[in-house]
């Protein structure tokens, strides 16, 4: 069985589209678990009519926490399924997902890392991003590149061994999850063909609008790559090409968070053993340097 997850927060607006995607799968043993998080528009009614639709498949649940991953892990807690789906409300999966993915794990998979479409609704623009298939996962980790929480199959006991997800992050919350579930010694493997679509507007988590929540977005992507590098190099996984692309883009990360200090971001570069030289840093360090400049005129 697989078990669906879709935390709803105020998604009367697009809920179906997610749901008939579910349903449109051809997958004969599913169950879909709606949580409602605290919405205040009609999202409580909608929930109820698929209930009613669809009485020995969907369940609702209530849960007062604010935040998807609180309603994620509510729904974690009841789901009966061996794979869990996770899916927000405002995305959809493609046809034939599951069937595709389930091959693809076996017996011996804990979680499938799908490809997937990003759709920019207000620039009327799509782009696909697809699975470094052969790459090392930690290589496509520390490159964001190893799939989004709708396009990814998890294997319920892997989530549940490592208590499912951290409801004290507000973003980079599906790398972190699958941070803990690789350390926990889970296996995973690459789904190359596009399984879902992301729908991303302004506001959302990944676009916030206000400039402070681009900044903890920023804090959080480089605090959790900086726990990972540190990771990798206390259980000896580094090697050159690791080290060298993950340098690059810690290094301008951490170069453009608030308040950020030249002597302390070579202060954690060196911890970790990364180069602060080279073209790319050296452009960066200019960058950084000229907005200061400008910012004291």
């Amino acid at each position: 069985m697989i078990s669906v997850i879709i935390p709803c927060y105020n998604c009367e607006r697009f809920l179906a589209r997610a749901v008939e995607s579910v349903v449109k799968q051809g997958h004969a043993d599913w169950e879909m678990i709606l949580v409602n998080n605290n919405s205040a528009d009609g999202t409580q009614r909608l929930i109820d009519q698929y209930v009613m639709q669809y009485p020995t498949k969907v369940s609702a649940l209530s849960e007062g926490k604010k935040g998807a991953c609180h309603a994620r892990n509510a729904g974690l807690k009841i789901a009966r399924g061996e794979w869990i789906q996770f899916l927000d409300a405002d995305d959809e999966l493609l046809p034939k997902k599951w069937e595709r993915q389930l091959q693809l794990a076996g017996a011996d998979i804990d979680v499938v890392i799908g490809a997937f479409t990003r759709v920019y609704v207000e620039l009327n623009k799509e782009e696909n991003f697809f699975t470094p298939y052969g790459t090392n996962i930690w290589q496509a980790i520390l490159r964001s590149n190893a799939g989004i929480t709708s396009a990814n199959l998890y294997r319920r006991d892997a989530l549940t061994a490592v208590n499912g997800w951290d409801v004290n992050l507000s973003s980079s919350q599906e790398y972190d999850l699958l941070f803990r579930i690789l350390k926990s010694g889970a296996s995973v493997i690459y789904d190359t063909a596009l399984g879902a679509r992301i729908y991303e507007e302004s506001g959302s988590v990944s676009r916030p609008r206000s400039k402070e929540g681009m900044e903890r977005i920023v804090n959080n992507y480089v605090d959790l790559r900086i726990r990972i590098a540190s990771y990798l190099k206390q259980e000896n996984i580094w090697n050159s090409e690791l080290k060298d692309r993950y340098a690059v883009s810690l290094y301008e990360m951490m170069l453009n968070r608030k308040g950020a200090s030249i002597d302390n971001v070579h202060a954690v570069m060196r911890q970790l053993g990364l180069k602060t030289s080279g073209a790319p840093q050296l452009f960066q360090r200019s960058k950084f340097y000229i907005k200061k400049f400008i910012l004291r005129r």
